[in-house]
């Protein structure tokens, strides 16, 4: 049997491994689905079930995945090898070398369930911003983020299922040739935004909303972009402040910089949030590497205008506004273009992005695109 091992996440136990989470009849087919088993343990009247969408997102895979007539068991992701006496007719794990041994089936088949771009690529990128940053600072910061180069299941997977677009697509071309599926992020429904939002005012506002590293995210480009422009504002929500040495390097411009406002990290829905979102009319994401930006697809439902890089894995479309590239010149052009806007214009930008959070981003779009990408793979 595959292992069982007891943690405690949000001080709830939880096993490593949950067999049959749908309850399906035991002459089904079976898949084994490898991301969190914490979804499926935590009840949703739990504060920690709504600490990020991927608890009800997991959720939400797994019944789909029931729907389309298999037993469903859920392993962490942490699990390097599956063993188990049972035979799987279909295995997605979220981990780049799930060693499977004898568990699949002589036909099954295996997904890389992707939550961002390419490793390789998230890696090439993120070694440029740091050149790039201590050319601009004489500071070199290390790198937050190491992922194995290896990535034995992806390269033996049948397909890849994951979040974000065609961009995000193309980053794995250079190390997956087969079946590639994406499907868009979702905010919480219901996230709400008062209609009393200045925007004559709140399109000189800003908000930074994610998580970290700083330097993947783009903070640092938008803190040396900011202190030239006294009339823009920026308010920094994330995990800034656990980035020591970020936060001495960029010292001046976080904490003694008028129009920057270290904010820190907030709750989703909370008051603050909900402060900072009548205040800013954007959402600014200047990303090198991300799929579906989560943290943008929650602050679209509230009705801020998506400001942010392909990187970023969101269709902009009709409502949001692009970074060409990653260079200050082009931030600072966009800056000024955007806080710019006729107020109507604006608002009208800010409506389209709730229309389409609400129908494209929506917890409805991504279970429809799940039944689609299963029905495809084991049609």
């Amino acid at each position: 049997m595959l292992e069982k091992v007891k943690r405690v996440i949000a001080g709830i136990k939880r096993t490593r491994v949950l067999y049959n989470v749908n309850n399906a009849p035991g002459n089904l087919k079976r898949c084994l689905f490898i991301y969190l088993t914490e979804p499926f343990v935590v009840p949703a009247s739990h504060p920690g079930f709504y600490r990020h969408q991927n608890f009800k997102q997991c959720k939400q895979i797994a019944k789909v995945i029931g729907e389309c007539g298999y037993i469903v068991d859920v392993a962490d992701c942490s699990t390097p090898e599956v063993h188990s006496k049972k035979k799987y007719a279909l295995i997605i794990s979220h981990n780049l070398n799930t060693k499977t041994g004898g568990a699949l089936d002589k036909n099954g088949k295996k997904l890389y369930f992707s939550t961002g771009s390419n490793p390789a690529f998230m890696r090439s990128n993120l070694n440029r911003r740091n050149r790039q940053l201590f050319e601009r600072k004489g500071t070199e910061l290390p790198i937050l983020i190491f992922n194995d180069k290896v990535m034995s299941f992806v390269s033996s997977a049948d397909a890849i299922v994951g979040f974000g677009n065609d961009f995000t697509k193309s980053t794995w071309r250079s190390d997956f040739e087969g079946p590639i599926y994406t499907f868009n992020n979702y905010g919480f429904e219901n996230i709400r935004c008062s209609g009393d939002r200045d925007f004559r005012t709140a399109k000189k506002n800003f908000l930074f909303f994610t998580s970290g590293p700083q330097v993947l995210k783009g903070l640092d480009l938008l803190l040396d972009t900011f202190p030239a422009m006294p009339d823009l504002h920026l308010f920094v929500c994330s995990h800034f402040e656990n980035e020591k040495q970020f936060c001495d390097v960029y010292k001046k411009e976080l904490y003694r910089t008028p129009n920057i406002h270290p904010v820190g990290f907030i709750k989703i829905g909370s008051d603050r949030f909900y402060e900072l979102c009548r205040t800013c009319a954007w959402v600014i994401l200047p990303s090198c590497s991300e799929a579906s930006a989560g943290s943008v697809v929650q602050c679209m439902y509230a009705g801020l205008v998506p400001i942010v890089t392909r990187e970023a894995g969101i269709d902009l479309e009709d409502f949001g506004v692009l970074i060409g590239d990653d260079t200050l010149k082009e931030i600072r052009d966009v800056l000024i273009n955007v806080s710019c806007q006729e107020d109507d214009t604006v608002r009208r930008l800010s409506g389209r992005t709730r229309i389409a959070a609400e129908t494209k981003y929506s917890e409805n779009h991504f279970c429809n695109s799940w039944r689609s990408i299963i029905s495809k793979i084991i049609s």
